[in-house]
This record gives structure tokens, sequence and C-alpha cells, in this order.
């Protein structure tokens, strides 16, 4: 029975290493990006891969492996998944990185949508103006 329970506890660790920190990273970037989190195979999928990446990251610095950590090593990746989508937000949505992708010719916007680019890349005191034509010519919003 006590082997059972190092099992699982053992079970327990690993998803708290590979899972926990890249689904705490996917749903604070989409909270503060206020988009839905989808809970589903590939929000799985994708926070194994963002654990693992930090897990690559920690190690390379740290110099042991995921069996050797210590309860510091958790709180440390556990930190690195609140504070890292804050500050990708951060440096996602300045003029910095928009000059970055200028001069790599990259014609793109980072934006999801036209309004989110209107929220975020345009001046506070710049006014803009959207004309929407309908099928019906004599209608204009």
């Amino acid at each position: 029975m006590s082997n059972y329970i190092k099992e699982i506890l053992d079970a327990l660790e690993l998803y708290f290493v590979y899972i926990y920190p890249g689904f705490v990273t996917i749903y604070i970037y989409k909270f503060i990006t206020a988009k839905k989190f989808k809970y589903n195979k590939e929000s799985v999928l994708i926070s194994l891969i963002v654990s693992y990446i930090y897990i690559i990251v920690y190690r390379f610095f740290i110099g042991y492996s995921v069996n050797c950590f210590f309860a510091k090593d958790f709180i440390y990746i556990l930190l690195a998944s609140i504070v890292l989508p804050i500050v990708w937000l951060r440096i996602y949505r300045s003029k910095l990185f928009e000059a970055l992708l200028r001069w790599l010719k990259i014609n793109s916007s980072v934006e999801d949508n036209v309004w989110d680019y209107i929220r975020y890349r345009t001046d506070k005191q710049e006014t803009i103006t959207l004309k929407i034509f309908l099928d019906d010519k004599s209608v204009m919003y």
C-alpha cells in the first residue's frame, strides 16, 4: 500500500513539472489578453511543450535533472510560468517589437484582429473613422 501511495505522489510530482507550468502560462496569457481558454487535447499538448521548454532552460542554468528537483525548483518554475506571459505580452505590444518586425521586413500585425490593432497600436489622439456599406446603398453606418 505504501508503494502505491509513493507511486501516486511521484506521478503528481511529474504532473506538476510537465503539465502545470505550461497550463498556468497559457491560462494567464489568455486571461490578460481577454481571450477564452479552452481546455482540450490541444491545450494539454501545448502546456506539455511549454513546460518542457521551461525544464530544458531551467536544467541548462541549474545543471541537474527533474528527478533531483527540490521544492524551491518547483517554486521557481511556477513563478516563471506566472511572470513570463506577462513579460512576453509587454514585449509583444511594445513599439520596439513593432519596429523590429518592420526592420525584419515582416509586414504583419501581431494583433489578432483589427479591433485589437486599433486599441493597442494607434495613438490616443488619433481618431479612426470606419465606414460600413451594406447591400442597401441608401444605408451607411
